[in-house]
């Protein structure tokens, strides 16, 4: 089954997160947390074995 992307990419994410942090609108702390979140929401997540 083929799955639809929807949002922005990774690239993109990564890139409005470096312009608020640059502007000062969020923290080191922030955007690393909101980095890691980005990444792992692209991650496949295996099938639980019954």
């Amino acid at each position: 089954m083929k799955k639809e992307k929807k949002g922005i990419t990774i690239e993109a994410g990564i890139k409005r997160l470096s312009f608020l942090k640059k502007k000062g609108l969020i923290s080191d702390e922030e955007f690393s947390s909101a980095e890691e979140l980005i990444i792992q929401s692209e991650m496949e997540i295996p099938a639980e074995k019954s």
